[in-house]
């Protein structure tokens, strides 16, 4: 059940002093599984042992290390699950930015080892497509005091970049533009054509035919990977220009 190894001897001896012991009444102590109920442990008083805060948080950090396979990561998880108490008694396990850095990659580390090759359930699903939907800014309709723009203007004025920063900017922008597009060229001048795509549902084959395509897919909580991928219930059949009615390949880019 448990490795055979020097953290297994440290939790053995952690566990013996604390049930030869008696504690005042005044300490603050918890109930500890001696083997986890993961692993099989009951609720009986021969598996429970009281332990402090430190020794509780000690122990289960001793189980990380003399565990392996499935109960090895039920540990971290279980270790996880004690970082990150309720806020109302979270005093009680502080950790250091070095131990919450080690369980944390630890902690995820195994999640990515349980989850490979798994697919998601309908449910997940939807929960994933839920979150997906663009959500308003924390700050859309909350206006600044006066006193802070005045603030900004006043520390602004009579300031100007100067000529590297300046290029540097143009430089940006036209990078950006290339990796995006291609080649970088103005827009100036140039006529963006209208596209219509049409929509059809998986299971009912009820058809949508909209010219904005990426609101009709937040409104219907998708994005465009999500149709590309073939990761909902909708597909594209077919995808042209409005004003002259030719046929186009679907793009990823949309």
């Amino acid at each position: 059940m448990f490795i055979n190894n020097k953290y297994t001897n440290y939790y053995t001896s952690l566990i013996a002093a604390a049930l030869n012991r008696v504690l005042d009444k005044s300490i603050y102590t918890e109930k500890h599984h001696i083997i986890p109920k993961c692993m099989g442990g009951k609720d009986d008083l021969s598996n429970l042992v009281k332990l402090t805060a430190k020794e509780h948080f000690i122990a289960h950090m001793l189980l990380v290390r003399m565990t392996e396979g499935v109960y090895h990561r039920k540990m971290s998880f279980a270790l996880w699950r004690m970082t990150q108490d309720n806020p109302a008694r979270n005093s009680r396990h502080k950790v250091t930015a070095t131990q919450y850095e080690s369980i944390k990659k630890l902690m995820a580390h195994n999640i990515s080892i349980q989850n490979k090759g798994q697919q998601l359930t309908l449910e997940q699903q939807k929960r994933q497509r839920a979150g997906c939907v663009r959500r308003d800014p924390w700050n859309k309709g909350k206006k600044m005091p006066p006193e802070f723009g005045q603030a900004v203007a006043q520390r602004r004025q009579g300031t100007k970049a100067s000529v590297e920063t300046s290029h540097s900017i143009s430089e940006g922008v036209k990078k950006w533009h290339e990796t995006r597009k291609g080649t970088y060229r103005s827009l100036k001048g140039r006529k963006i054509p209208r596209y219509t795509t049409v929509i059809e549902h998986k299971l009912t084959q009820e058809q949508y035919k909209t010219t904005y395509f990426r609101e009709w897919l937040a409104e219907h909580g998708l994005k465009p990977h999500h149709i590309h991928h073939d990761r909902c219930d909708y597909k594209v059949i077919r995808r042209f220009i409005t004003r002259t009615g030719e046929e186009i390949p679907i793009s990823n880019k949309e």
